[in-house]
């Protein structure tokens, strides 16, 4: 049993530090600078703003290639970088055969632009530069008021550009506010949601398979039973977690609440795991209740993609059609 309801926002952002991730939004000035030792050295390149270095492992900078402004990301993994170059490589050679009948979502998945030889140990892509921020980053910024109005414009872009991932047998497999970037575009203001990072995607096709990346509070249930599961059924979890934690400013699972020091833990990798298989077990949810949002229609969105069941979630392709319908014209 939980210890206690959502207390405030300002409780919750003491956490915040522990599940930031890199993002390809323009960075702002001096923000987590890097001080990495080894750096890729990749000719035509030009560096304009390094972003992180994290233990040798990764590599970000805002940068030009041959005069075209990118997001370099570079990694010692050469399997992270592989699924990130072989997913996104797929998905836009699809959508360039296809313009005219899926020109509504090849805006909503980052561009790629380059890839290139490796350098210094370091497996390198040039990735489409996007002037926005996270989605974290976006809802805390919007009143209670605001997030139901808008965050059902968010939420159908990404169920629309998941379902045309799936639609091509491509999983994202690291769904999280931190791999969705919002833009608002000119004239009209209106937010897009643009999906990111796809080193933790993988062609599964109609098979059943096992994760490949994932990030702590936001995995499903059936990640800690070991077992072949279905992906797309994954991505769902994944999708709903995330719109969690865009109303609660949290994961929604995997931190417990002191309530003698007024802050969230995270808890022990052991604990959450037997927490996530118990839920696994019973089908029954134990999310801290969400209290700020009104929105009827996007919270039985949230519900049923974190459906604990895997037989019973919907992939983003199943859901139905009438909620979808007063998700966007009835929020």
């Amino acid at each position: 049993m939980r210890i206690v309801a959502i207390a405030s926002l300002a409780i919750v952002a003491t956490i915040a530090p522990w599940f930031v991730g890199v993002s390809h939004a323009i960075p702002t000035p001096g923000a987590n600078v890097s001080t990495a030792h080894n750096r890729p050295d990749i000719p035509g390149i030009t560096i304009e703003q390094e972003i992180s270095a994290q233990r040798d492992e990764t590599y970000t900078a805002l940068a030009r290639y041959k005069s075209q402004p990118g997001f370099l990301k570079c990694t010692t993994k050469q399997s992270r970088f592989e699924r990130e170059r072989d997913v996104l490589s797929g998905i836009h050679a699809r959508l360039s055969v296809a313009k005219d009948t899926l020109s509504n979502t090849s805006g909503m998945i980052v561009g790629l632009l380059e890839v290139f030889a490796p350098s210094n140990g370091y497996y390198c892509l040039l990735l489409e530069r996007l002037d926005g921020i996270t989605l974290g980053e976006y809802s805390e910024e919007l009143t209670a008021e605001q997030c139901d109005a808008i965050l059902p414009g968010i939420f159908k872009q990404l169920i629309d550009a998941l379902k045309l991932m799936h639609s091509l047998g491509y999983v994202h497999g690291d769904i999280k506010p931190q791999n969705v970037i919002v833009i608002e575009d000119e004239p009209s203001g209106t937010p897009r949601a643009v999906l990111i990072d796809f080193d933790g995607a993988q062609y599964v096709g109609n098979q059943l398979g096992l994760s490949v990346s994932g990030t702590y509070g936001y995995r499903p249930p059936e990640d800690y039973l070991g077992e072949l599961s279905d992906q797309y059924k994954r991505d769902s979890w994944m999708l709903g977690a995330t719109l969690y934690a865009t109303l609660v400013n949290m994961p929604p699972y995997g931190f417990i609440c002191s309530p003698t020091q007024e802050m969230y833990k995270q808890m022990s990798k052991e604990s959450h795991a037997a927490e996530m298989v118990a839920i696994a077990n019973s089908g029954a949810n134990n999310i801290y209740p969400i209290g700020s949002s009104k929105n009827t229609h996007l919270l039985a969105l949230m519900h049923t993609l974190m459906t604990c069941k895997i037989k019973h979630r919907p992939t983003v392709s199943e859901l139905d059609p009438l909620l979808l319908h007063n998700l966007v014209n009835n929020g």
